[in-house]
């Protein structure tokens, strides 16, 4: 019963019974307990979870459950404040929920999270990937699986959780690339599918997953509408025009009745447009009919506030996980094209790391680009020093100058802070420069005090 609240079955909770108000039985009598609406299934998946336990405290299937639903309360409640909705005080209570999470142990974590994956529930599996980066728990197979088979969101998580728990040992390649994917990112555009039709669904999903959107997909409306919570920073939704439980109308008037989705686009999967259109045009964003997407993309805000925060955010702790595994020896060259990116086309959170992990990973074709950085006015002081520290650092580990050379020795000679000239003349004076070469970046940059 547990399980079922949790992931939404309607075999325990149809989207009409949905309520804010959780009851016990204490002290002789009925006691109520009031709950936001999009954490309802959770309280009362922990209430059977923890009867559970009450009659079996060996219940590994209760530890688990537990833990899936603590880490997905975290998750919807900081996502919940991120869209700058009101939480209240359910942000304290959220934080206090790592402690139940923690006390679950490690194998109900893991089994906890090999449920998730399974079950593809992405927002608790978040909630316990980032519970081992915390050193909550000790890294089990449950990350592997989460590696391979999770969204984009979810292989980053298990990556950054790998990384944390290295402990002296080098991740496996496919944590590396995840985290250079995650580093490179610019923007997490989220989209769901309510679509019983498999092939239709299936076409739209690699159709948006093309244009570089996390794609979630559920095959009832009943499944669509209790789902929806569980998904981070949801951009826009697809509801098809017959589904198997639901009618179209109820799903759409839930979606819009909500705070959560009032202002998330929701698009109709029809197979006739005309009538489609007829019937929900006034109330949607559009419709799409015979296999043509591109209209998604045309709905979405123009405000990336929210998306770009979050893009920058699983960039920067991507970037400094890279930075760490390459100071400890760790070759991190499959990471090498997200970290470029991250370093030219990010917030200095995000570059500073990215730099750092170039100098030990960075390439001779990769040398020009750093320099560029470094030689880029528009950029602040501390991502140009940076830059030139890292091409020190490419430099010392045997590469040419390759084209930076001239940029560097131009930011020497300029006006640019002295942080930033100092560090460009470290990076030369690592150089192999022939001997008239370095005799004139001397004369150069010579001092004479007094003057």
């Amino acid at each position: 019963m547990g399980n079922g609240y949790h992931m939404g079955s309607t075999k325990v909770l149809r989207p009409t019974q949905y309520s804010d108000v959780v009851w016990s039985f204490s002290g002789g009598s009925l006691q109520s307990t009031e709950v936001p609406r999009y954490l309802y299934s959770e309280e009362l998946a922990k209430v059977s979870f923890y009867n559970a336990l009450r009659v079996n405290a060996d219940s590994k299937g209760a530890l688990a459950g537990l833990a899936r639903v603590y880490a997905s309360e975290m998750q919807k409640i900081s996502d919940q404040e991120a869209s700058g909705l009101s939480v209240g005080g359910e942000a304290d209570q959220a934080r206090a929920g790592m402690l139940a999470v923690a006390a679950s142990g490690s194998g109900a974590i893991d089994a906890g999270l090999m449920a998730s994956m399974a079950e593809n529930d992405s927002m608790a599996a978040i909630g316990l990937c980032r519970a081992v980066q915390s050193g909550l728990a000790v890294a089990g197979n449950g990350l592997q699986v989460a590696l391979a088979k999770g969204d984009a969101d979810v292989r980053c998580e298990a990556a950054l959780a790998l990384a944390a728990q290295a402990r002296g040992k080098a991740p496996a390649a496919a944590a590396i690339a995840a985290l250079g994917e995650a580093a490179g990112r610019n923007i997490v555009r989220v989209a769901a599918i309510i679509d019983g039709n498999e092939g239709r669904a299936t076409a739209a999903k690699a159709a948006l997953e093309a244009q570089g959107m996390v794609v979630n997909h559920w095959t009832t409306g009943a499944k669509g509408i209790a789902n929806l919570y569980r998904v981070p920073g949801l951009d826009v939704i697809l509801v098809a025009d017959r589904l198997s439980d639901l009618t179209t109308d109820q799903v759409i008037t839930e979606i819009a009745g909500s705070d959560n989705f009032s202002e998330t686009p929701i698009l109709i999967l029809a197979k006739d447009g005309d009538a489609a259109d007829e019937l929900y045009g006034s109330r949607t964003a559009g419709i799409l009919a015979d296999g043509d997407y591109s209209g998604v993309s045309d709905v979405l805000s123009d405000s990336l506030g929210r998306d770009r925060e979050r893009a920058d955010d699983l960039s920067r702790r991507a970037s400094q996980a890279l930075s760490r595994l390459a100071a400890s020896g760790t070759d991190v060259s499959g990471a090498l094209a997200g970290l470029m990116n991250a370093a030219q086309n990010r917030p200095d959170g995000v570059a500073l790391p990215a730099l750092r992990a170039l100098g030990a990973c960075g390439t001779k074709d990769t040398v020009a680009q750093v320099a560029a950085i470094c030689g880029d006015e528009s950029r602040s002081d501390a991502v140009r020093e940076a830059a030139a520290m890292a091409c020190a650092e490419m430099f010392t580990n045997g590469l040419s100058g390759n084209g930076s050379l001239d940029t560097l020795h131009g930011v020497v000679t300029s006006d640019a802070a002295l942080s930033v000239r100092g560090a460009a003349a470290a990076a030369l004076g690592r150089l192999k420069l022939d001997p008239s070469m370095r005799a004139e970046l001397l004369r150069l940059v010579r001092v004479n005090v007094g003057e």
